[in-house]
């Protein structure tokens, strides 16, 4: 009995870890939408602590932190979601906060060896993911007749659509 509270316990913080990054993306990014985001982020919990309720549950070891919890759902949702969805947008930009708080703030965790375990696994996995996603979204540039230089490659920062600045101000003596 005292298990399965402690793995409800344990499921509902890292569900809220995950909806609170969850918001703050929504937030930056309003024109996304993943429904109820608190439900989304259960959701991906759930399923990820179904796939490794052994694990997660400390049958084979100690319980990962909520945090860890957290990232693995993220990686393991980023294999399962539609490239260009809402939610891709959404759990790409969530596995890179959780990410970048992790590598700057493990210290103040008090990690285990199965966090650290899961965490290096669910960074390996999320980046592959992400540069599978960035390829097709090179691969969608260059089919659409751009190339990412259109958009980096200037030599000259100041010289990207000067060609059109100086049409503009032609056209504003024109007139």
């Amino acid at each position: 009995m005292f298990k399965s509270l402690k793995n409800m316990w344990r499921m509902a913080q890292a569900a809220t870890v995950l909806e609170q990054i969850v918001e703050e993306e929504l937030r930056y990014n309003a024109h996304l939408s993943v429904g109820d985001y608190k439900a989304f982020a259960r959701k991906i919990i759930e399923h990820s602590w179904e796939l490794n309720k052994q694990t997660y549950s400390g049958k084979i070891g100690p319980r990962p932190k909520s945090v860890t919890i957290a990232i693995c759902a993220v990686a393991e949702a980023l294999e399962r979601v539609e490239f260009g969805s809402d939610a891709h947008f959404i759990l790409s930009s969530s596995f890179s906060t959780l990410s970048t708080h992790l590598i700057k703030n493990d210290f103040a965790y008090d990690l285990k060896k199965i966090d650290e375990l899961l965490i290096d696994e669910a960074l390996k996995r999320g980046a592959r993911k992400l540069e599978e996603f960035a390829n097709k979204s090179r691969d969608m540039f260059s089919y659409a007749g751009f190339s990412m230089e259109d958009f980096s490659g200037a030599e000259d920062p100041d010289a990207i659509g000067s060609e059109n600045l100086e049409h503009t101000k032609q056209d504003a003596v024109i007139k």
